[in-house]
């Protein structure tokens, strides 16, 4: 199969399966008449496990060197077992800064939700109630209405008559 081929079934970029195999990870494979690469299965397999090794946090030396070690004889390298050891140290870790910052937003959450409802039990006081007469009705009081309404919200009850 093509490079473009291999790279899409393992989930990565070309690019990276060039540079798995610059550091040895991924075999250079045979070249075809026609010049190409030309990929196996096999090389799908090594590559995926490679990606979830290094997803879990290894090196990519040591993600290959597991790798070919499982798929070729079927063994772990006793070596890896501290790196796999600190990759579930770190998981754990995770999970409880995650568990720690969940219990923060509930927190806040409810922090919010009891000051909305404090803010909803207090008794907003009546607005002043305001009357603007003037003689025949002119526009005088209907102009002092809309300005206090405009700029005294709900602070005011603003009417206007005229005698």
């Amino acid at each position: 199969m093509p490079i473009a081929e291999l790279a899409r079934r393992a989930g990565i970029a070309p690019s990276a399966v060039h540079r798995y195999e610059q550091v040895g990870v991924l075999p250079t494979p045979e070249r075809a008449a026609n010049g190409y690469r030309e990929y196996a299965d096999a090389d799908v397999a090594r590559l995926r496990l490679v990606v979830a090794l290094r997803r879990l946090g290894l090196g990519p030396e040591d993600a290959g060197r597991l790798a070919r070690l499982c798929l070729e004889q079927g063994a772990v390298d006793l070596d890896l077992g501290p790196p796999l050891a600190e990759q579930h140290l770190a998981i754990v870790r995770r999970r409880d800064d995650l568990d720690r910052l969940e219990g923060e937003l509930i927190d806040l959450e409810m922090t919010i939700a009891a000051a909305g409802r404090a803010r909803r039990t207090y008794a907003v006081p009546d607005p002043i109630r305001v009357l603007f007469v003037c003689t025949h009705s002119s526009a005088r009081s209907q102009i002092a209405e809309a300005l206090l309404a405009r700029y005294g919200a709900a602070d005011f009850e603003v009417h206007s008559a005229g005698t």
